[in-house]
């Protein structure tokens, strides 16, 4: 959990805010701290941001903004430009179901249309697990996101949607030069997907193509295309929405139930960056 003001030193502002939170390098967390609240005032740096949920793109002008309708069993969450996610999809009761769950890629461009991303995996138990180790490294740009690395953990590794957020058009997407056979566009939250994949989680090469007609690439694609998450999709966008909020569920509920001390954390860690400025 880091304040604001580690992620954006050159921005003033971020010193003084305390319940706003970065978890991890790649979502800002702005928790509802009113209390029987709906409504939630929050900061947003002069960068752009993905709607958590949606994916839908917020571009930050350095200032407040105002989200209404904030349900009380959620809190906005947003996915900082530049950044790539991956994300378990499904259910699970414990971290060894949770290994076997395939994994959604969100690509989430920043203004230059770029991405980074690291995971790394392993089975969290051994205190040397050698070989059979992951590190895995996403970089995104010039439509194209080459996954790259050592994948030594092969359990459960296996990538079943690469969602592109920032998306204006429909196109096409080819992994490894065969295009995919299912794509979504979302036009509203400007989204285009590639799912049913299941794909070992390896090196790829995935790029993002020009449409060649009206129904796809002409290869045997498939393409959907909806202003909205409609009927005529729902179980693709509800798959995808549900693998964001699902991986969402667990720092929602962290961040509500840390709520009251988040000001007290944030302060002293706040106070230290700003006596280090100082300095």
């Amino acid at each position: 959990m880091w304040p604001l003001s580690w992620v954006h030193p050159e921005d003033e502002n971020t010193i003084s805010i305390e319940h706003q939170f970065y978890f991890g390098p790649s979502l800002l967390v702005s928790p509802v701290v009113a209390e029987n609240s709906t409504t939630a005032t929050f900061y947003v740096p002069s960068e752009i941001y993905y709607d958590f949920f949606t994916l839908a793109p917020v571009q930050g002008e350095g200032a407040d903004i105002t989200v209404e309708d904030v349900g009380y069993d959620t809190m906005p969450l947003h996915i900082r430009g530049g950044s790539i996610v991956p994300l378990r999809y499904g259910d699970a009761n414990t971290t060894e179901q949770n290994r076997e769950l395939p994994f959604h890629l969100v690509i989430a461009p920043n203004s230059t249309d770029q991405a980074w991303g690291y995971l790394r995996l392993d089975d969290g138990v051994s205190l040397d697990p050698g070989d059979a180790t992951s590190d895995i490294w996403m970089i995104y740009g010039n439509d194209t996101l080459e996954v790259s690395g050592s994948f030594g953990y092969g359990q459960g590794n296996v990538v079943d949607a690469i969602v592109f957020a920032g998306q204006t058009q429909n196109r096409t997407i080819s992994i490894n030069g065969q295009s995919a056979a299912n794509l979504v566009f979302d036009s509203g939250n400007q989204t285009l997907t590639a799912y049913g994949l299941n794909l070992p989680f390896g090196a790829m090469n995935v790029t993002i193509g020009e449409m060649q007609g009206d129904s796809g690439s002409g290869n045997g694609t498939t393409t959907s295309e909806v202003s909205s998450p409609s009927e005529t999709a729902s179980s693709v966008m509800s798959s995808i929405t549900g693998s964001v909020t699902t991986q969402a569920a667990s720092v929602a509920t962290s961040a509500s139930e840390q709520a009251s001390s988040v000001s007290d954390v944030a302060s002293s860690a706040i106070a230290s960056a700003a006596a280090s400025v100082t300095a």
